[in-house]
């Protein structure tokens, strides 16, 4: 099983460089640590967790082999955070773009809402404007008709008068003849009708070119409404496409770094472990060793040993023998005086 992986700058937390000695290490810690104790720090959540890091890292780099097997990973550790760097500072210039580009967009979209407010304020006053001139046109074609109505009936009585039959039949039921005054009369409405006809029938065809004019313009900001509302589609279409597209682009870059990260991390890992196995092997070919030297100064001493013990043994034996000569020698000497008496 893969031991916890090591994420952190230790040097960069302790504030010294990766070349410091043990003694720069160790100052920087007891500096380090009189300014994040907790008790010094009550109102910051985070101070434990600080001085922890703060406390591992020197664990960490005031234990030379901890420091040797930490430095091995220190490399991709600071390759990492310089790389992170770089990608903080991408991302903030990314989201400086990306800011700007909003706010950008925020006003094109401001823009954009005003121009159509325009264009809406503009055709409902046309709508109303078309509105009132249809009124008018209609009320001025009814004024017309009206007007052309009378005029008929008034030539359809003329006609009636001066016809062949109320001729034969006026004598009968009895014609009222007209006067001079009412003939000037009928004339004077005739030509009042047809002014007032003439009057109205321009204003009614200035009405109509009015209208045309404002239908056509009615027409060409129902256009534009239309153009910018497929404009506007358009762009929502392709800036949901290329959203979508950063979400892909974003995902495969989280996969890869997630790949990079573990790949990484099995490598350090691996890195680690061939190391630690170098140093079980160095520890054991110097268990082996020292074993070995051990063996053979038993094995010495065991040889000086068994060189005292048949040393004491061959002077035992020899004191055993010098006393056995030493008695055959006295048994002699007294069997030789007790002789010498017996011979006496």
């Amino acid at each position: 099983m893969a031991p916890v992986e090591v994420t952190e700058d230790y040097y960069a937390i302790l504030e010294v460089s990766h070349t410091a000695v043990t003694d720069t290490i160790k100052k920087s810690y007891r500096r380090l640590a009189v300014l994040l104790h907790p008790d010094k720090n009550p109102k910051k959540s985070e101070a434990t967790a600080s001085f922890q890091l703060l406390l591992r890292a020197y664990e960490t780099l005031s234990d030379p082999e901890q420091r040797k097997i930490y430095d091995i990973r220190w490399v991709h550790i600071k390759s990492r955070a310089d790389a992170q760097t770089e990608a903080r500072k991408r991302e903030a210039a990314a989201a400086e773009a990306q800011r700007q580009d909003t706010f950008n967009k925020q006003r094109e979209q401001k823009a954009r809402e005003e121009q159509l407010e325009q264009w809406r304020q503009r055709k409902v006053s046309l709508e109303r404007d078309i509105f009132e001139l249809n009124r008018v046109i209609r009320r001025l074609a009814a004024d017309i008709k009206r007007l052309q109505d009378q005029d008929d009936e008034e030539e359809r009585k003329a006609r009636a008068n001066n016809s062949w039959w109320t001729s034969l039949t006026s004598p009968i039921y009895g014609r009222t003849k007209e006067t001079e005054d009412d003939v000037q009369h009928r004339e004077n409405e005739r030509r009042q009708r047809l002014t007032g006809r003439y009057i109205k029938g321009f204003e009614l065809e200035k009405k109509e070119g009015r209208l045309k004019d404002l239908t056509s313009s009615l027409q060409d900001i129902e256009k534009k409404m239309a153009a910018e509302k497929a404009r506007v589609e358009m762009l929502a279409r392709a800036q949901e496409a290329i959203r979508q597209e950063e979400l892909r682009h974003a995902e495969e870059a989280r996969r890869r770094r997630e790949e990079q990260r573990a790949r990484e991390s099995r490598e350090a890992w691996e890195r680690e472990q061939t190391e630690r196995r170098k140093q079980d092997a160095a520890r054991a070919a110097e268990a082996a060793r020292r074993f070995r030297e051990a063996e053979e100064k038993r094995k010495c001493e065991e040889r000086e040993r068994q060189a005292r013990e048949d040393k004491e043994q061959r002077e035992r034996a020899e004191t055993v023998r010098k006393a056995e000569a030493a008695r055959e020698r006295a048994r002699e000497e007294q069997e030789a005086r007790r002789q010498k008496e017996s011979r006496k």
